[in-house]
């Protein structure tokens, strides 16, 4: 139904080593790059303003990928706000496109000057994140506020990433017909090669993604919790390995944390190749995800990314309560969601030492990712758009 589209993703991104972070806006660009339109261009303003603007343009099989525009450190805040609006309207101006989908508020503003200007026919809002108190500066907060409200009254769809957002758009006032659930779920088709090659029984998984500062990894990811759960697991099973995944030269600051105990027992990874990544992860047997809310309020609304790519690699996870996909995982039984350390233990155990249990959730995590495949859930929106 994408043939003879074009298309147009507007996002802000996060850059490490200038190479972005795959995140919700690049996951949709990745998506769409399956599904055949006549040509896909995106852009996205990069959020540490250390890098410029990534462009990527997708056409009869072919990717072009520049770097544009000003770098935003060297425009002062909130006068990067402006720029991000103005650059993105000015750089799509002459160029028409039958959809653009804007990630965040900021880029929707963007996109709505370009369907004014007649470039743009429909225009979808994705909700990657949300937040009911986005900046501790009341004046910020409430611009962010009038922004998120000109959005979704504006756009032709809603897209949120999870199903906590969706039933906060809808007390919002937005109807169901324009109102859809698009999780993270990365594509499919990519994890399906690897998946069947074979796990490594006691191989645990932990992407941390992207850490900003050493203090996150107490702060949001409870690493104390995870390194006393394995310090219990050695003594049970010696063969138990952790692979810790994160961008970021942190493999010192994590050596001083591990006791020597467990040294040889965790690895710390900085894998820049997707493809890597995707491999190691369908090589691992159980995923992980421990959040801390009180460090990030935004993560009860959100959708783990981490935790959907543990699915499409077959892994059952366990994680932590409170955002909105370890209800899923409760409803559906697709891993443990745990608490405290005896949770934890309990949880660990049964997924390592109980094969039967094991491949009987495995099979469910399996089935839930067909279910939730992202290009099915984007083509099911787009019929009706």
């Amino acid at each position: 139904m994408l043939e003879n589209k074009k298309i147009l993703i507007l996002d802000h991104a996060i850059f490490v080593n200038e190479i972005q972070i795959h995140g919700p806006g690049l996951n949709i660009y990745n998506t769409f790059k399956t599904m055949s339109p006549t040509s896909i261009e995106y852009f996205a303003h990069c959020l540490d303003g250390i890098s410029k603007s990534h462009y990527c343009r997708y056409y009869n099989q072919r990717e072009e990928v520049r770097k544009l525009g000003l770098p935003l450190k060297f425009i002062v805040t909130p006068f990067s706000f402006f720029y991000c609006i103005c650059y993105s309207s000015f750089k799509f101006l002459f160029t028409n496109h039958d959809i653009c989908i804007a990630v965040n508020p900021l880029n929707f503003l963007s996109c709505y000057m370009l369907k004014c200007f007649g470039q743009v026919k429909k225009t979808v809002f994705y909700t990657a994140d949300y937040s009911e108190n986005r900046f501790s500066n009341k004046i910020l907060n409430s611009i962010y506020k009038s922004c998120d409200q000109f959005s979704i009254k504006h756009a032709d769809q809603v897209w949120s990433v999870s199903k906590t957002i969706c039933a906060t758009r809808k007390q919002q006032g937005i109807s169901d017909s324009k109102n859809f659930h698009i999780p993270n779920s990365p594509v499919l088709s990519h994890f399906k090669t690897n998946i069947e090659t074979g796990q490594s029984k006691y191989q645990i998984v932990y992407v941390f993604g992207t850490i900003s500062k050493s203090s996150d990894l107490f702060a949001n990811h409870q690493f104390d919790l995870l390194m006393k759960t394995i310090d219990y697991l050695v003594e049970k099973e010696s063969k138990i390995q952790l692979l810790l995944i994160g961008r970021g030269n942190f493999e010192k600051y994590f050596q001083s944390l591990v006791t020597e105990k467990l040294l040889k027992h965790v690895k710390f990874c900085d894998i820049e190749d997707r493809k890597v990544y995707i491999e190691t992860l369908c090589a691992s047997s159980i995923g992980v995800a421990f959040y801390n809310l009180s460090g990030a309020a935004h993560l009860k609304f959100g959708d783990s990314m981490k935790i959907r790519e543990y699915f499409a690699a077959g892994l059952p996870a366990i994680t932590t309560p409170g955002h909105s996909l370890a209800n899923e995982i409760k409803e559906h039984q697709l891993g443990f969601v745990v608490e405290t350390l005896d949770d934890c233990k309990i949880a660990f155990e049964k997924l390592l030492f109980n094969g039967n249990l094991y491949s009987t959730i495995q099979q469910r995590v399996k089935k839930y990712a067909v279910e939730t495949d992202k290009v099915k859930t984007i083509l099911s929106a787009l019929e009706k758009l």
